[in-house]
């Protein structure tokens, strides 16, 4: 940006005042400030599209405001005219500037706001200035001098604010269409590119060195409509200079491109030379004049691609490095040119820096794909976020063996279920049966009050289960009919039905009372779904004892009373409990001792089960298989538009999977057509196809359909590809050996990134899956 602008350009175009200037159609203030060639309105209004471009890019739209496009572009015209050395009245249009109405000197000032009133000078009216007594004019040179003639100085800055505006204005969409459809806007991009590369120039571009950055961002938005003659294949081919110079104003446009790419030392202009050179290769129409290879596999003077090897090294800087894998792979993806990477050697990766390393004699000649792809696979980890995750581990329940595994989980499933069933089969004498109360229960509830005495009868009559449900009247009547008895000889009143089913989901969270309205005709079911009756039969005990005339006792107390009876009744202090061999005839009291002895025999009632506090859950079972941790990386990447799928790769690491799996690939298809395969690699698994494979038969990991092939193998349309040469082979032979030596790293990278996982394995296959019959 010029010293003008610095200066003048305002912070953000955020005022009432300043909005007015946006206003659209053909009387725009701002195009006809750029119109009037007046150097103070030209100044304020270069100020302003400066701001307006760069903060409000989204809603300055060149197709509002005609002429804009045009005017800007004829400040750079004129450049190009003083630089051309054409006579000054092309391109100076000061000559007239001064006005002189009755001796006062016209002077449009600069309408800045907070003048007259805050309106502005130049939006009010005309002021005269005093007058100014005439002095002798200096004669003007004829050629352009910024450095000395302050008129020329001017030229150049306005020169430099409309690149700027150009450039910002590009970067949406709609203004670089437009900015595209203006007639010769190539060729005054182009030119002012060229005058600004010139060694011997009137102008000190160090100076303004964003004036050659603006330039290349704006070709940048142009070059993807570049169309390439042929002049640019027998330009670059062979060792000497191309004898004739580009007619076309594509091909100059390429070939400035080209010097600057392979001779610049300014990383700016290197970046800017690798994005403009990725938008013309990305031109499907460019593909049959980019080859850097000849079918004889002779490289040609093009070095796009040494040039982007020579890149690869430079991880200190991603923004440099990201577009030289751009750039590289647009080029692999251009013919035969990936082949390429297998057969560069050192020297000419040099030459693509420094043309004279080529001839020297002592040219170091070692191939560069171990380096090459080493690297490439080293990108892979660039700019990686890494973490742990843990993943629980799932059992395999659909096993024919997993039924066989114990299952706590299972057995309690099946007891739910048994349980269930049980319920279902109820007789009514039975239900009756859970639903009374043992004398112990009835003393221990005579006591309490309510609510209490619910929420524990509750608990002693039913359990919690999401499948259960008892209606409400079975749940009352059960209730009035246990307690209106004691509630006669003195106990707690009865609460009201309504408090009482109230209690329920306080008792048994998930619980709730609800009324089923079963259809039309039938009547409304009052239900309380969630729990259920409990289990409250308990097998009968029998007694071990020898001999024993009852083995049967109908109740805990009973039990007690029997065992003592047996005690008492064993004089020589022997427990004669099935398979006991206890003994207290030693003992001072034999036979307390003895009658302590065999109510250990005595089962314990489940309510008096202690159970303990349970631990953390077992790791490796069938219930609890446990966790397992293991690092994940994840490499840059932005949000996709779809949401069911995932973040999509971007930068470093994804250019350069794509270029591993495109030269994997092509590599892949000139072994397959040669038959030569790779002989190093051999792999278990492999199998060998039954018939010879189709010339083209694999495009892109897909096989083509038979309605595309005609009777001779080819493709319908398509003329088959010529019989590759030796050095071809050769090259992908060592392509190939290359990516299997670092196969290891780029599995364990497909383990731990997700978005780069499925291009690696890609990759990974295509290096595995050799056809047998090309193995040797």
């Amino acid at each position: 940006m010029g010293p003008m602008l610095a200066a003048q350009r305002p912070s953000a175009p955020s005022t009432q005042l300043e909005e007015i200037y946006l206003q659209p159609g053909p009387r725009n203030r701002l195009v006809l400030s750029l119109c009037s060639d007046i150097p103070s309105q030209v100044n304020w209004a270069f100020a302003r599209l400066a701001a307006y471009s760069q903060q409000l890019g989204d809603r300055f739209l060149l197709a509002d405001y005609p002429g804009l496009d045009e005017v800007l572009m004829s400040y750079v015209q004129r450049l190009c005219a003083a630089l051309r050395g054409e006579p000054r009245s092309e391109w100076d249009a000061s000559n007239d500037q001064d006005e002189h109405v009755d001796g006062r000197v016209v002077d449009q000032g600069i309408g800045a706001p907070g003048e007259n009133g805050g309106m502005g000078l130049g939006m009010a009216c005309v002021h005269l200035a005093v007058p100014k007594r005439r002095q002798v004019a200096l004669p003007l040179p004829a050629h352009f001098s910024p450095s000395s003639v302050p008129r020329d100085a001017q030229t150049l800055r306005h020169a430099l604010a409309a690149v700027l505006v150009l450039r910002n204005v590009t970067l949406t969409m709609q203004n670089a269409a437009r900015l595209t459809a203006f007639p010769g806007v190539l060729q005054i991009v182009a030119e002012a590119l060229q005058h600004s590369m010139t060694t011997q120039s009137l102008v000190d571009w160090n100076t303004c060195a964003d004036f050659r950055v603006n330039l290349l961002e704006i070709l940048e938005s142009l070059a993807s409509r570049i169309q390439l003659s042929e002049w640019v294949q027998s330009a670059y081919t062979g060792a000497g200079e191309p004898e004739e110079r580009a007619v076309r104003t594509e091909d100059r446009v390429f070939a400035l491109l080209h010097t600057l790419l392979h001779t610049t030392k300014d990383r700016a202009l290197l970046l800017g030379s690798l994005r403009c050179m990725r938008a013309i290769v990305s031109n499907p129409a460019n593909e049959h004049v980019l080859s850097e290879t000849t079918w004889s596999h002779t490289p040609l003077r093009l070095h796009i691609i040494p040039r982007c090897l020579a890149l690869l090294p430079l991880t200190q800087d991603p923004e440099l490095l990201e577009s030289g894998l751009d750039l590289l792979y647009q080029m692999i993806v251009t013919g035969e040119n990936a082949i390429l990477i297998g057969a560069l050697t050192v020297a000419q990766v040099s030459a693509a820096v420094d043309a004279s390393s080529l001839w020297q004699d002592d040219a170091d000649t070692r191939p560069l794909v171990d380096s090459v792809v080493g690297y490439l696979v080293r990108n892979l980890s660039l700019g990686k976020t890494v973490w742990e995750r843990d993943s629980v581990i799932t059992a395999n329940t659909s096993a024919p063996w997993s039924a066989e595994v114990p299952s706590a989980a299972r057995q309690r499933r099946l007891r739910e279920r048994a349980l269930r069933e049980k319920r279902e089969r109820l007789t009514v004498e039975e239900r009756n049966q859970w639903k009374t109360l043992r004398p112990e229960e009835k003393e221990q509830l005579q006591q309490m009050h309510e609510p209490e005495r619910g929420i524990a009868w509750m608990k002693m009559l039913f359990e919690q289960d999401s499948l259960g449900e008892v209606t409400q009247m079975e749940f009352w009547i059960t209730y009035r009919d246990q307690f209106t008895p004691m509630a006669a000889h003195g106990a707690a009143p009865l609460q009201p039905a309504a408090n009482l089913i109230r209690n329920v989901s306080q008792t048994f969270p998930g619980a709730a009372a609800m009324v089923i309205s079963p259809g039309i005709g039938q009547q409304p079911r009052f239900i309380i779904r969630g729990i259920s009756l409990r289990d409250r039969s308990q097998a009968s005990f029998a007694c071990s004892w020898e001999d024993c005339p009852a083995p049967q006792a109908p109740c805990a107390e009973a039990i007690k009373d029997h065992l003592d009876v047996h005690a008492s009744a064993a004089k020589d202090g022997q427990c004669r409990w099935h398979n006991c061999n206890a003994n207290t005839q030693d003992s001072p009291d034999a036979n307390s001792l003895l009658r302590q002895h065999v109510r250990t025999h005595m089962p314990q009632p489940v309510d008096d089960v202690q159970l303990a506090v349970p631990g953390p859950p077992a790791q490796g079972t069938m219930d609890h298989p446990g966790t397992i941790t293991f690092e994940v990386e994840r490499t840059p990447s932005v949000p996709s538009a779809a949401p069911q799928e995932g973040p999509l790769p971007c930068g470093v690491a994804f250019l350069s999977a794509l270029v591993l799996r495109f030269v994997t690939r092509a590599a892949r298809n000139v072994l397959k057509r040669s038959g030569a395969g790779c002989p190093t690699h051999t792999y278990g698994g492999a199998q060998s196809s039954s018939k010879a494979p189709l010339e083209g038969g694999d495009m892109f990991g897909c096989p083509i359909p038979p309605t595309m092939q005609d009777a001779n193998g080819g493709l319908d349309g398509v003329q088959k590809a010529p019989a590759v040469s030796a050095a071809q082979i050769a090259a992908a032979r060592d392509l190939m050996n290359a990516l299997a030596s670092r196969e290891d790293a780029m599995v364990k990278v497909a383990l731990q990134n997700d978005i780069l996982c499925r291009i690696i394995s890609d990759t990974l296959v295509l290096i595995r899956t050799p056809s047998a019959e090309h193995t040797m």
